[in-house]
């Protein structure tokens, strides 16, 4: 279906470029005439991975990197170089839902990693993932496997 969908794309660019003699790369931004380095980076984004993504975002202006987090802001640099602080209201799962870097889960997670535990070794026993399944079934009255 990613291949109908990239067929399509390309077919779409390339009518354009036809009817008004630009490159099908322009097709990727609001201002094509106002190349900055950001704006460039997020052109190869949006040709090489998710175009239907970056047109979404692009079409709602969230089109741009954010190269940090903390709390509920994340930041990106606009045109300029300035940092530009955002309201993150998007996330709302898993650790997020504390905020980006809180520093409880981020203490947490430094301790768990420095301890060097194996956590990722496929075609083993999980121990820690066998007693989350009993806790589960025991409050859960079922059995979980």
């Amino acid at each position: 279906m990613d291949d109908r969908r990239d067929d399509e794309r390309r077919t779409e660019l390339t009518s354009r470029s036809e009817a008004t003699g630009a490159e099908p790369s322009e097709f990727f931004y609001h201002d094509t005439s106002n190349h900055t380095p950001a704006r460039e980076e997020n052109s190869i984004c949006g040709a090489h991975h998710k175009p239907h993504l970056h047109d979404l975002l692009r079409s709602i202006h969230l089109d741009v990197h954010y190269h940090r987090a903390q709390g509920d802001q994340v930041y990106y640099l606009d045109e300029l170089g300035r940092e530009i602080e955002v309201l993150d209201l998007i996330g709302g799962y898993g650790t997020l839902l504390f905020g980006h870097g809180h520093p409880e889960l981020t203490n947490e997670a430094i301790r768990y990693l420095s301890s060097f535990t194996c956590s990722h070794a496929q075609g083993s026993i999980s121990r820690l993932a066998a007693s989350l399944a009993a806790e589960l079934s025991r409050r859960a009255e079922a059995i979980f496997v």
